[in-house]
């Protein structure tokens, strides 16, 4: 898994902030499939709500050489003007992404990645969600689309689908 990930790839202004957590799959009970469970560097589980888990970019990567996690993960907060758009299963096995994901990669314009699964897709954007918004964010099973501004993390494996920095899309989000 380790030689799928670019971690250099990943924008400059996301590694220079300290929202950065670890993650491990681990089966949790009552679910069917394994969870990517959050951590901090010194093993303890890190919390999306709580800053002082999180950590910056280079202890992250330093930790995630040295030690036995999954991966790698950024978390959204409501001090920084992030969203996220998860795309799940939107690319088969053949790489090629299916056309909703595509509208929504080209409308959004601006850093995407494959997702660890190398099935989907995270669009990473600067600006707000649409005010009536309620809560952290949005999810559509049916679509396979979540978005999402704070109070979570994406996985991040710097796999570029494109080559953009992270751009202000909040009337194309809206």
């Amino acid at each position: 898994m380790k030689e799928y990930y670019d971690f250099n790839s990943i924008p400059s202004e996301l590694k220079s902030l300290p929202q950065w957590i670890l993650w491990k799959y681990e089966m949790l009970e009552g679910k069917d499939k394994p969870t990517k469970v959050p951590y901090q560097p010194d093993g303890e589980k890190a919390s999306t709500n709580n800053a002082r888990t999180w950590s910056t970019f280079a202890t992250i990567i330093k930790f995630y050489m040295e030690h036995d996690y999954d991966g790698i993960g950024f978390v959204f907060s409501k001090r920084e003007k992030y969203i996220g758009i998860d795309l799940d299963h939107c690319v088969d096995d053949q790489g090629k992404i299916n056309n909703f994901a595509t509208d929504i990669v080209d409308l959004l314009d601006s850093y995407t990645e494959f997702s660890p699964s190398r099935k989907g897709l995270h669009v990473i954007v600067k600006g707000d969600l649409p005010q009536n918004f309620i809560g952290t964010g949005r999810k559509n099973d049916k679509l396979g689309l979540e978005l999402y501004s704070f109070g979570r993390y994406f996985t991040f494996t710097g796999n570029r689908e494109n080559s953009n920095d992270v751009f202000e899309r909040t009337d194309e989000v809206a």
